[in-house]
């Protein structure tokens, strides 16, 4: 958590010198960042949430078979549709609840792949994600004023089918497998450096979109691990930044 609080402060701090108006813009309201959601950082203060939550559920045997399985899942779905819990910004917990299906999903896949990956279960899966797919970008395309709801039953749908299908014959990728080892430096850090290139590409004239975001894509990626790279060489920085001993 140290790193998190480190970037944390320097994506604030960052907004308040910039003065671009990104809530909270005084620094006496610093203290707002670590209790409520700010920028991505909700995805950490989710987790912190699911982890001992799946700790309890496992300790009471929720887990322990596929059908406590499905069921703790049907459950934690009905709580992601609950619209009085959507709203709740204290220390994200509706963003918990929002990962908490998906988290639920992955452990599923893993301990019960003689279910969720059964010749039924996966054609079930690829009509769901045909189907799902073809649904939203139509949604996108053709209805563009009507607002996406993240918890829809279509997103569930689409993000489930494509999580089962990617688990089951994504093949390995050693590029892939390289990035995934920066991952939480890439998750902390990408702002910082997406950002800079916005900031340098909104001062040259005519420079097109796509341009920008392929290069904001590849620093925020490229930056990150650059970064991780060379404060792991010294044990405080590495500490610091990456939160590693």
């Amino acid at each position: 958590m140290f790193a998190d609080d480190s970037c944390r402060d320097s994506i604030f701090f960052g907004h308040w010198w910039t003065d671009d108006g990104a809530p909270p813009a005084q620094v006496s309201e610093i203290w707002r960042i670590y209790i409520f959601s700010y920028e991505h950082f909700w995805f950490l203060q989710g987790l912190i949430i699911i982890f001992p939550a799946t700790m309890l559920i496992e300790t009471l045997g929720g887990l322990a078979s596929l059908g406590r399985q499905l069921a703790v899942l049907v459950k934690a779905l009905l709580l992601y549709r609950y619209e009085p819990l959507q709203d709740i910004d204290l220390f994200s917990l509706s963003e918990g609840i929002y990962l908490f299906p998906f988290f639920l999903l992955g452990i599923g896949a893993n301990r019960f792949r003689h279910f969720f990956f059964s010749p039924a279960v996966v054609g079930v899966t690829i009509v769901a994600f045909f189907l799902g797919l073809c649904i939203q970008v139509y949604e996108v395309f053709e209805l563009y004023d009507s607002p996406q709801d993240k918890r829809s039953a279509l997103a569930i749908i689409v993000g489930f089918s494509t999580t089962l299908l990617v688990i089951r014959w994504l093949p390995r990728q050693r590029l892939l497998a390289y990035i995934g080892a920066y991952s939480f430096a890439i998750y902390l850090y990408h702002p910082l450096f997406a950002a800079a290139i916005r900031m340098v590409g909104s001062r040259v004239a005519a420079a097109p979109l796509s341009a920008l975001f392929w290069a904001g894509f590849a620093a925020g990626v490229a930056g990150p691990i650059l970064m991780a790279t060379l404060v792991s060489r010294h044990r405080v920085t590495r500490t610091i930044m990456l939160g590693q001993k």
